[in-house]
């Protein structure tokens, strides 16, 4: 069987490519224009037809595909993302949940399915507020969410912080049902935390 593998990298281009397992042949089939700076890629939990980008740069977006059968794109959206820096993002079932490393925020954007639409967001970016600088000054004068990690429950959020050495703990709010801040897990002074893993 062979497997259709998406890119995302520091151009303005997601590179499509063909896996052939049986033979070990690797071959670049594609390119598709992305916007700037399309560094972090993602389907959709249950309709993989929907690939989702995030360009990387000041005025960040989340950028929404459509995928054929023969692997080609389909440019559907763009939406800002909230923040500067969009370095990753998290896809659920109803939306899409931006992280902006430079800007320090994180946007929800509701997502439709039919048809497929990034839906204007009903609240503003959270904003992660640390004060004052960790041990590494040039990465650590203000907090850098570098992940959104869904618990397997759906009821909470994890927020990885190189910034700030924490990692954020989100949940939802009882009336309006939009992400807030519950809590914090602290790290080591100067550890940086940028990835975890929820099992």
């Amino acid at each position: 069987m062979v497997h259709t593998i998406y890119v995302g990298s520091y151009t303005s281009q997601i590179t499509t490519l063909s896996f052939d397992p049986s033979t070990g042949s690797l071959q670049v089939t594609g390119t598709t224009e992305a916007g700037p700076n399309p560094s972090w890629l993602a389907t959709h939990p249950t309709d993989k037809s929907l690939l989702f980008a995030s360009n990387e740069v000041d005025e960040g977006k989340i950028v929404l595909f459509k995928r054929s059968e023969d692997g080609k794109l389909e440019l559907l959206q763009s939406v800002w993302s909230g923040g500067a820096g969009t370095a990753h993002f998290a896809v659920g079932e109803k939306e899409v949940v931006a992280a902006n490393y430079s800007s320090g925020t994180l946007l929800t954007i509701p997502l439709q399915l039919s048809p497929p639409a990034l839906l204007a967001p009903p609240n503003q970016p959270v904003k992660f507020d640390f004060p004052g600088t960790g041990p590494d000054a040039d990465r650590q004068e203000g907090s850098h969410p570098h992940q959104v990690a869904i618990h397997p429950s759906g009821k909470e959020l994890l927020i990885p912080d190189l910034g700030s050495d924490k990692v954020w703990t989100l949940g939802r709010n009882a009336e309006t049902q939009s992400w807030e801040v519950k809590g914090e897990l602290k790290t080591k002074p100067g550890h940086g935390p940028r990835h975890l893993v929820v099992k």
